[in-house]
């Protein structure tokens, strides 16, 4: 199985909350969470990867899987739900070789500006483009419709690969048509990279949601108490509104801090996610602070 790496074309902007702070360096913001909740944020969600998502049926159903690619086509950092059940994944490395990725670009609305040139009805692509663009057809719910090109893929092709396909090395068609609408497309000159295989194993870990959100308690949650009046207020915006602030004043940061002596459950730079019990009720807290902020 080769690897495939989407790459968007377009950046998103910046909305909700944030965007009446530029650039927040103290951010706070809390949610209450039952299991169900609990376990979704402490999981890995992989229902909009089809890699991802055949690397998971086939681990827990075969007991393991295999893929290809430059880097894990699959995080293993966090559980990954499947079926209900939650699993964690480890995997094995090995080098398979040198290959050529193409990045394959696809336009989801061209409209009038159609280009010209060759098309392929889609059934007809040989096996391995299919599977090359089996990411981008058919088209999300909400496609990107940018001007140009809207989204890429990055595919990588062993020689005999490349030898039945009709998109690489040398393009032969301009469009390719899915369901009786024409998308053009566009294949760059490809460049070498090295490739790897990945054998991915699991282990159940909780049979339900329920289950986990146990374990995540019973691991990670901690308890916000005897706090200042700052203190308390700084935890009141957060779980009311969401607390966004150009800088940290102290009460901010004492607020941090109860929270880094704790382990988070999902730890990032500059910040993480916790599991904070405040007053009886259970927060997923979500602190954006980076140890230099002022």
């Amino acid at each position: 199985m080769r690897r495939r790496t989407l790459l968007a074309t377009a950046s998103a902007l910046l909305a909700g909350p944030l965007a009446g702070c530029a650039h927040p360096n103290a951010v706070l913001v809390m949610d209450e969470v039952g299991d169900d909740e609990l376990a979704e944020r402490a999981s890995r969600d992989v229902s909009n990867d089809p890699e991802g998502s055949r690397i998971v049926s086939e681990t827990v159903d075969s007991g393991n899987a295999t893929a290809s690619g430059r880097s894990p086509p699959l995080e293993t950092d966090r559980p990954i739900a499947h079926e209900g059940a939650y699993y964690t994944l480890s995997f094995t490395e090995s080098y398979r070789g040198e290959l050529t990725q193409y990045d394959i670009a696809i336009d989801y609305n061209p409209g009038t500006d159609t280009p010209g040139g060759s098309a392929i009805d889609y059934e007809d692509l040989p096996e391995v483009d299919r599977e090359a663009l089996d990411s981008l057809l058919p088209p999300p719910e909400d496609p990107p419709t940018t001007d140009g090109y809207d989204i890429g893929v990055g595919q990588e092709y062993d020689d005999e690969a490349a030898e039945a396909s009709v998109l690489v090395p040398e393009q032969e068609y301009d469009a390719v048509v899915y369901e009786g609408t024409r998308y053009p497309i566009q294949v760059d000159d490809g460049r070498e990279v090295t490739v790897y295989d990945y054998r991915y194993e699991a282990e159940r870990v909780a049979a339900d949601a329920a289950e986990f959100a146990e374990q995540i308690r019973s691991e990670y949650r901690f308890t916000l108490s005897g706090l200042s009046e700052a203190e308390r207020d700084i935890v009141t915006e957060a779980i009311d509104e969401g607390y966004y602030e150009g800088s940290a004043n102290d009460a901010f940061r004492s607020v941090a801090e109860r929270f880094r002596s704790h382990e988070a459950v999902r730890p990032e730079t500059g910040g993480g996610y916790w599991l904070a019990r405040y007053e009886g009720t259970d927060y997923w807290s979500d602190l954006r602070y980076p140890s230099t902020s002022g």
